[in-house]
């Protein structure tokens, strides 16, 4: 998988040798950056080319973000803590969508600020976002638009993994 992503990597400038991911303290996040983290090792760059970005929301506990930059900061990797909920909140107003009702638009527009910002932190960055979304999740539909489903397979280390073979990789 780390070689898989070493290559477009490599096809980049140097001054965009970067890979940008949201991190959420999950295993697909982390898995994910420990395969970037890797293919960063393999081209000789250095760790801080991974940007670990938290992008807390409305359901963001504490201990998730403890996890996820404590996860990021073990990897030397950088880390970017850009909130969604400012975002989110305009495009709840904007279509009249009341926030506290937690249903399938309360989710979708959480998820696709999470990938706007992750898009804009790339392009900030020079770097290329990676998606963490695998086969089962595009079956379902929880792929967000525009972002997972949308990445080549060698641009996105957990698409071909299936959740149960990443179990053994994350747990302590």
């Amino acid at each position: 998988m780390a070689t898989s992503l070493a290559r477009p990597l490599a096809s980049l400038p140097a001054d965009r040798q970067r890979a940008i991911l949201g991190v959420s303290g999950g295993r697909d996040s982390t898995l994910a950056a420990l395969v970037a983290a890797r293919a960063l090792d393999l081209l000789g760059l250095p760790r801080r080319n991974l940007i670990g970005a938290t992008l807390p929301g409305f359901g963001t506990t504490e201990p998730t973000r403890k996890a996820a930059r404590r996860m990021i900061d073990a990897l030397g990797a950088t880390v970017r803590e850009v909130s969604i909920t400012e975002i989110a909140s305009a495009v709840f107003a904007g279509i009249g969508h009341d926030a506290r009702l937690e249903d399938l638009t309360f989710e979708n527009v959480q998820a696709w600020a999470h990938k706007m910002k992750l898009f804009a932190i790339a392009s900030q960055e020079g770097g290329i976002d990676l998606g963490t979304g695998d086969l089962r999740d595009r079956a379902l539909g929880w792929s967000t638009y525009g972002g997972d489903w949308r990445m080549p397979p060698d641009a996105s280390p957990r698409v071909w993994l299936d959740e149960a073979e990443s179990i053994p990789l994350t747990s302590p």
